[in-house]
């Protein structure tokens, strides 16, 4: 598949324009049903149309259009490549492949591992770690609220934060390795407390019974929990609904909710799609589905995050610990992409740990070897890498179109000063050349 240029100037003919993603076409089809023009990257997994609802499982595709839609974006492309040679003509001593410059870091802003963040609104956001401590931010960096400092009587497994969630409410979510799931409004006041006590000690350590591994939204009101072996239904009110298994004796790593009636759940190192509506239990397809071949050593291929791009929500980029990131189409009974390998092992480690969009075809990952690398979807060779983080980079979250941030910290931070840091990178300071690709910055 070509790298389209996905931008579009005020000049953009309104017929070249997906009517869902409102992104320039690559394969235009016009639907059947409802008479409008859809890009074949979101048909699929019964997605409807946005003006009068219909679906798009029936669709025709446009020849004639998609010629002058290709004759047109090499047009814009030639625009972007001339409006960016001037930037260019002046940092040709800079090295190709260069880092993005940092433009601020918290250091120790946590004593210990930073196991997610979470976006509240355009000015804050909030990290949780396994520190125990869960703290609030604004997007300049300085620290809000400290919501739960660190356990005065020493190491908690209660407050050990292993999952952050927004909810559809406004409120959001942490979870805990000891089973504990509280709830929290946009302002950071704590609104109620429920623990998940699972029955069947079989299925992991003690200290692993009840961890609660991700949480997510669930449309018209309450939330998915994910523990060993299952996926939980939990209203705001009442606490637990109901509870899905997922596995006999593995875990669910990350839930996503496409529709009402479909899910996308990871189950270590599997992923599948589940139809809700079929009664008494889930149908289940394997997407992408663990073999010893995808092993790295002795490293299983666990499956840490998942994120689906905004303007193509039919790709999905899975973050593996194998040092590997895949990009699937979900609705093509999880068809590969592409295989981004970058990545390096560190000791017996490969795992890359989280993967976020961030600007149309651009995405970043984060791994073990204390690099973030950024990537166009299309492309096998990263677009950048971000290195001089203090040791593993754990966490990502995308604060805006050109600023995110990572969570980082060393192994060995017991033994030295520095411990877990907040680091604020703007993809605007990246090389001019990368603009070259199709993707407009600035």
């Amino acid at each position: 598949m070509s790298a389209t240029p996905s931008v579009k100037t005020d000049s953009t003919p309104k017929g070249y324009l997906c009517t869902l993603s409102l992104r320039i076409m690559e394969e235009p089809r016009i639907s059947v049903r409802c008479g409008h023009l859809f890009d074949a990257s979101v048909i699929g997994l019964n997605r409807l149309c946005p003006i009068d609802q219909k679906a798009l499982d029936d669709t025709v595709p446009c020849a004639e259009l998609k010629d002058r839609i290709s004759a047109y974006t090499k047009s814009i492309k030639i625009n972007v490549v001339a409006a960016t040679s001037s930037l260019a003509s002046g940092s040709s001593s800079r090295p190709r492949n260069a880092a993005v410059e940092n433009i601020r870091r918290i250091e120790n802003a946590h004593q210990d591992d930073i196991h997610g963040f979470l976006a509240l609104s355009p000015e804050c956001f909030v990290s949780g770690s396994k520190d125990t401590s869960i703290k609030m931010w604004d997007h300049q960096g300085s620290q809000k609220n400290d919501l739960r400092p660190k356990s005065l009587s020493g190491f908690s497994y209660k407050y050990w934060v292993t999952a952050l969630g927004t909810l559809e409410s406004g409120n959001w979510a942490s979870g805990s390795r000891d089973g504990y799931i509280n709830l929290w409004d946009a302002q950071g006041k704590e609104l109620t407390e429920f623990q998940y006590v699972a029955k069947d000690p079989s299925i992991a350590k003690q200290r692993n019974l009840s961890r609660i591994n991700c949480i997510a939204a669930k449309a018209h009101g309450g939330f998915y929990v994910g523990t060993p072996k299952y996926v939980h239904v939990y209203d705001e009110q009442t606490g637990l609904v109901k509870s899905y298994q997922a596995h006999a004796n593995d875990w669910v790593y990350c839930i996503e909710e496409l529709t009402p009636e479909q899910l996308i759940v990871v189950i270590g190192s599997s992923l599948q799609h589940w139809q809700m509506d079929w009664e008494p239990k889930p149908q289940k397809t394997d997407l992408i589905q663990e073999t010893k071949n995808n092993w790295l050593g002795n490293q299983r291929p666990h499956i840490s995050c998942i994120t689906r791009l905004d303007h193509r929500p039919n790709y999905l980029l899975a973050a593996l610990f194998n040092a590997t990131v895949l990009c699937i189409d979900i609705s093509r009974e999880g068809k590969l992409l592409n295989e981004f390998c970058e990545h390096k092992p560190i000791k017996d480690h490969s795992r890359v740990w989280s993967v976020i969009q961030l600007k149309g075809d651009l995405f970043a990952s984060s791994a073990d070897d204390g690099m973030i690398k950024i990537w166009d979807v299309h492309q096998k060779k990263s677009v950048a890498t971000l290195g001089n983080n203090p040791g593993r980079v754990s966490s990502l979250l995308k604060l805006s179109d050109n600023v995110f941030i990572s969570g980082s910290c060393p192994d060995n931070f017991s033994s030295g000063q520095t411990r877990a840091s907040i680091t604020f990178w703007d993809i605007r300071n990246l090389k001019s050349d990368i603009l070259f690709n199709g993707l407009l910055l600035i």
